[in-house]
């Protein structure tokens, strides 16, 4: 049998993950709109009137999160396309008769991924700008800094997902494996403000500040980064398959 051409093996994860195309531009669409129609709301409209301008201002870095979070949902693609290898063995009768070779197959599922984070800096970038129209303010460094670091962090862990699965041969131990280790990245980035946030109680407005800061203390440290990052998920990906897929091949 003749080997698929590399762009028949692209064009197999595109396939699997068409559906989850669907329902994250459904999705991120709804939770880019939320956001712009509440600052829009605080700026122009009834919310204007109720709200403390504080209340908003000591929030905003959180506020700006929240579209970017739905933008990096696409992120998530190729780890959904090693759960559909992994749930459907017929794939898996179909590689070995093929004989696809573990270099190509992994250079395929990383080029997923470059896809993935291509669509959501495509979405997450003029969404920053809309933000900050709607909330009356200028678009910083910070701000596309905060779109790239969020989106890498996401790209990784769809990664980290994604090579569970396949190390494991179960979706619900890659699950595992990628919730220990956001949870592990979570507590280690809270970790230094932890103390002082306990110090106030729940709903302290704050709580809002100090987070507020915090994050505009780490963004500014890390953003000149972020695009090194965006590149060491690409090269971590790739060296994780390849390592994942020629130990399948033995």
């Amino acid at each position: 049998m003749k080997k698929p051409s590399f762009a028949a093996l692209l064009y197999r994860e595109l396939l699997l993950v068409k559906k989850s195309l669907l329902v994250g531009g459904i999705t991120s669409s709804t939770f880019i709109l939320i956001p712009v129609l509440i600052l829009l709301s605080f700026r122009f409209g009834n919310l204007k009137l109720i709200i403390p301008e504080d209340a908003i201002s000591g929030s905003m870095t959180i506020i700006k999160l929240l579209p970017i979070m739905a933008a990096s949902v696409f992120t998530m693609l190729p780890s959904d396309s090693a759960t559909h290898d992994i749930t459907k063995s017929v794939w898996d009768h179909f590689r070995r008769s093929t004989q696809v070779s573990a270099m190509r197959l992994a250079l395929a599922k990383t080029v997923m991924t470059v896809i993935g984070m291509v669509i959501s800096l495509i979405i997450s970038i003029p969404v920053t700008y809309i933000i900050a129209y709607a909330a009356g303010a200028t678009v910083t460094e910070n701000d596309i800094g905060l779109s790239l670091l969020f989106i890498a962090f996401m790209a990784l862990m769809s990664v980290v997902f994604g090579a569970a699965i396949y190390f494991f041969k179960s979706v619900d131990k890659g699950g595992l494996v990628m919730t220990g280790v956001m949870l592990a990245a979570v507590f280690g980035f809270m970790s230094p403000i932890l103390g002082e946030l306990n110090k106030l109680p729940p709903g302290h407005a704050e709580r809002d500040v100090i987070m507020d800061a915090y994050l505009g203390d780490v963004i500014t440290n890390i953003a000149p980064f972020a695009s090194l990052m965006l590149i060491g998920v690409i090269l971590i990906q790739f060296a994780l398959l390849l390592f994942i897929f020629k130990r399948r091949e033995k």
